[in-house]
């Protein structure tokens, strides 16, 4: 009855690696929502679930509460006991809800408390993710390997990088650009409103 190495061994099989397996699963909202504030290096009770001194309900978990409401998933409350179908049942009208949460709301929650911080949060992340590196081409494919599960086709991910790079003028990559300079949190978030709309954003 002991459950521990059970899941060791369950846990270490192959087939939880395989490419039958890997990014074949829509997200739920809430997947969708969590997924990121944990891949973005967030922290609970600290950039988020955080109270707001003004609205005590505004920035806390209610909030994604109500953002899981709008894109069709109650918390709490599933429509069956077998909890809701998701899967493909999610690509519904309410996709373009995730893409409006997460331009209009989902950066939102900073303002509520320590935007600056936060932001110092994203730039943390690239150059983790980079060993801070100054090659922009870079930078975006890390990004894009860090938020997105499968692979992009080839026009995908040059379109992708190119996006990443017209966030800003041409003049900032003569020479100049690098993960300290200012503009580089909202280069970031403007970039991850763009990867949202992608469909394999939602896979996992």
């Amino acid at each position: 009855f002991e459950l521990l190495p059970v899941f060791k061994q369950l846990f270490k099989s192959e087939h939880f690696f395989s490419d039958a397996i890997i990014g074949a699963k829509i997200k739920s909202p809430i997947e969708w929502l969590v997924n990121f504030y944990r891949q973005a290096g967030l922290q609970s009770g600290i950039d988020y679930f955080k109270s707001n001194a003004n609205n005590p309900e505004q920035w806390t978990t209610h909030q994604i509460y109500l953002s899981c409401n709008a894109l069709g998933q109650r918390l709490f409350n599933p429509p069956t006991v077998a909890g809701w179908s998701g899967h493909r049942t999610w690509l519904d009208d309410n996709l373009k809800n995730y893409w409006k949460i997460f331009d209009e709301h989902l950066f939102a929650f900073e303002n509520g408390f320590k935007p600056l911080e936060v932001n110092e949060r994203y730039r943390q992340l690239l150059k983790d993710l980079t060993s801070n590196s100054t090659d922009p081409d870079y930078v975006a494919l890390q990004i894009i390997e860090h938020f997105i599960t499968v692979d992009l086709d080839a026009d995908q991910l040059n379109d992708a990088i190119a996006y990443f790079k017209n966030i800003l003028p041409n003049n900032y990559y003569q020479g100049n650009w690098n993960l300290d300079i200012d503009e580089i949190p909202e280069q970031f978030k403007e970039f991850m409103v763009y990867l949202s709309k992608l469909p394999e954003f939602v896979l996992m």
